[in-house]
Formats: C-alpha cells, sequence, structure tokens
C-alpha cells in the first residue's frame, strides 16, 4: 500500500497503535437496558511497602502529637483521608495488563474458537519482552456464545488479578454493535463488578478501557487487503514467486525489528510515567512528615513554658521522638532522590532507545525502496519476455 514507506507515529503505544475516528456522541446513546445472555498505572509491591511505611510515619506523627495532651488521634489530622468502608479485605496486587478481544459470537465452534486462538498468538507477542508488567489476552463474546463480556471480565479481575482491561472490539466495520452494543455492554459490565465490590484492590482500583474497533486503523486494513491481492496475484502465476516470497521474508522481519523498538520506548516511557509518579508521591509525604515535625517542635515549647516540673521526662521523649521522626524524614528525602535518578536514567534511555527508531526506520525504508525497485525490473522483464513470445 502506500502508507508502508510513511515513518511511525511518535505517539508511543502498543503495537499497533489503534487509529480511525472516534465513536460519534449520537451513536454511542444508551439503548434499552439489556441482560448479557451468558453470566476485565500501576504500581509495583515496592512502591506499595513505601507508601504503606510512609503512611507509618505519619500516623506515628500524629500518636506522638496527641499523646503530648491526652487527645485522641482524631483531634489532629496529618494527610488524613476518608476512606469508605469495605465490605472485603482489599489486598495490594503487582501490575498487570487485561486485553479482551470481542467478537459478535457464533453458532460454530470453530469460529468462536479461532477468536481464542488470536488472543492467543497476540499474548505470545509479549512473551521475551523487556515488559515492566505481565500481559494477558482473553476472548469474549457479545452474544450467542461463551464467555459473554460480563464473565471474562470478571475472570481478569477476580482469577488473574489484572489492574488495568482493556477491551478491543474485534469487528470490522463501524456498525451498530461496535459502535452501540459492545460499549453498551462493557459499561453495564462495569457497573455490575462495581456493585460487587470487585474493581477496588488494596491502594488501587481496577481501571477498564476501550479502544476503537479493530477496522477503525483503516491504514492497517488496506495493508491486509493489499497483501492478500498481491498473495492471490502471486498464486496464479502472474508475480514472481521467488520475488514475492524475498520481499514478503524482508518487510515481515522489518516489521518485527522496528515492533520491537517501538514496544520497548513505550515499556521505557511506563517505566519512567511510574517513577515519575513515585517520585512526587514521596514528595508530598515528606512536606506532610515536615509539618508534623513543625508541630510537634511547637508543641514542645509550649509544655516547657506551661510546666517546669513535668518538663524534664517530656522533654527526654519528645527529643526521642523527633529524632527518629528526622531520621526517617532524611530516609525518604534519600529516596526521593534515588528515584529521580532512575527517572533520569530512563529519560535518556528513551531517547536513545528514539534515536535508534529513526535509524531503523531510515534503514527499512532504504531496503523497501530497493525490493521495489526489483520488483519493477523482473516485472519489465517478464513484459518483455511475455512480448518476445508474442512476436515469435
Amino acid at each position: 500500500s502506500n502508507d508502508k514507506n510513511a515513518a511511525p507515529s511518535n505517539q508511543w503505544t502498543l503495537w499497533p497503535a489503534p487509529t480511525g475516528e472516534t465513536p460519534d456522541q449520537s451513536q454511542t446513546q444508551k439503548r434499552k437496558p439489556r441482560t448479557p445472555r451468558y453470566p476485565s498505572a500501576l504500581q509495583s509491591d515496592t512502591a506499595v511497602s513505601e507508601e504503606r511505611s510512609v503512611d507509618d510515619y505519619v500516623r506515628s506523627a500524629e500518636d506522638a502529637i496527641n499523646s503530648s495532651d491526652g487527645t485522641d488521634r482524631g483531634s489532629i489530622s496529618v494527610g488524613q483521608t476518608n476512606q469508605p468502608k469495605r465490605q472485603r479485605e482489599l489486598q495490594p496486587r503487582q501490575s498487570k495488563l487485561g486485553i479482551v478481544l470481542i467478537d459478535h459470537g457464533s453458532k460454530r465452534q470453530k469460529s468462536n474458537d479461532f477468536l481464542q486462538s488470536v488472543a492467543n498468538s497476540y499474548q505470545s507477542t509479549f512473551e521475551g519482552r523487556d515488559a515492566t508488567s505481565e500481559v494477558v489476552v482473553r476472548g469474549a463474546h457479545m452474544e450467542i456464545a461463551a464467555p459473554s463480556i460480563l464473565t471474562r471480565l470478571r475472570e481478569l479481575v477476580e482469577e488473574d488479578q489484572v489492574t488495568k482491561i482493556i477491551c478491543v472490539p474485534y469487528f470490522l466495520s463501524p456498525g451498530k454493535h461496535a459502535m452501540v452494543d459492545v460499549p453498551n455492554l462493557i459499561d453495564e459490565a462495569k457497573e455490575t463488578l462495581e456493585n460487587e465490590g470487585l474493581l477496588d484492590y488494596h491502594q488501587g482500583r481496577v481501571e477498564i478501557l476501550s479502544s476503537k474497533s479493530l477496522g477503525s486503523d483503516v491504514g492497517s486494513m488496506l495493508e491486509v487487503v493489499d497483501s492478500l491481492v498481491t498473495k492471490t496475484l502471486g498464486d496464479d502465476g502472474m508475480l514472481d514467486s521467488v520475488s514475492a516470497e524475498s520481499v514478503s521474508s524482508t518487510e515481515s522481519e522489518a516489521a518485527a525489528e522496528l515492533k520491537r523498538y517501538i514496544n520497548r520506548a513505550t515499556l521505557l516511557e511506563a517505566m519512567l510515567k511510574t517513577k515519575s509518579k513515585q517520585a512526587k508521591t514521596m514528595k508530598n509525604r515528606a512536606t506532610l512528615l515536615e509539618d508534623a515535625l513543625g508541630k510537634m517542635k511547637n508543641k514542645l515549647e509550649q509544655i516547657k513554658d506551661q510546666s517546669r516540673i513535668e518538663s524534664e521526662e517530656k522533654d527526654v521523649q519528645f527529643a526521642r521522638k523527633i529524632d527518629e521522626l528526622t531520621d526517617e524524614l532524611e530516609s525518604v528525602r534519600e529516596a526521593k532522590a534515588a528515584l529521580e535518578d532512575q527517572a533520569k536514567v530512563l529519560t535518556n534511555e528513551r531517547d536513545e532507545a528514539k534515536k535508534d527508531i529513526d535509524l531503523v526506520v531510515a534503514d527499512l525504508t532504504e531496503k523497501a525502496s530497493s525490493l521495489q525497485r526489483e520488483v519493477d525490473q523482473l516485472r519489465d522483464e517478464k513484459d518483455s519476455f511475455q512480448l518476445s513470445l508474442k512476436e515469435e
């Protein structure tokens, strides 16, 4: 197709990057509620542990302040938030991405099995990558066949313990199923899982997103059509089989190499965002600790003015607590500095990866042009040969 030599987009997304038109708002309006026929950031264990330990520091500061005059912990709030009561105990999760391919569903089992085989093949492409999180790819059906969208989302949330889900409508045309029915079923499933309390986990919440339909990427669809047409012409003997296989093999290797570079850059950028978020969190916690330390010092001065008899014992207690909090605050600052250094390193790696991609794209463009010239030359020789045959 005409887009084969085009430079890739600078947007770092999972390959291939979905393109196309955004669904019209009027097309995605809620239809009459229906019942499905058949009853989905990212934070590592280290980050969870760091934030939990910082919360402990803040709580110890609150206790130290409140215990100084016998007040209850609820009288002084340091970074306190009102969390709703949970019906179940929330556990931390490893960062994991779930991807759901959603088709219509068929009475023919082989058609339903094919969707899952596509999902398995797509998941296999993530093996061996330098990924920051695990990826799970599953298939689901809009109707007729199982598993349904709700069943598959519940399975990813409960059994696979994912932290984010991307739903991909596996439809070629932007029809009513892709634009209205599937989005509505996804919204209904999200509401059901929300009511069941399955989307929340310790210090996080499962995010369920929807991509555009498969056929919305017109450029990729045209490449597929062009590939099928070229293969059919080659099977009929209208193209030289050896040259066709050579070109196809080279293009496949080039696409795979470019795909690896883009995915690497995507993962590096995700790591950079995660580290930046952690650094921001540590900075906020450090501010809370500094505020708590200031309050403790003020309270210490008040106690000294009120009673000189009790000041000796209280001085010792508060001095010890201040030293402990000061040491912990220094540790938090050191951790923050280390995270900022890691963010700088990741930024440099991302820039280097981008330069490598630009070099690979230029090299692949030159190879594609060379192969195209060879194909044109073979076609000219073929035409000359056919013309000589006709003249004989």
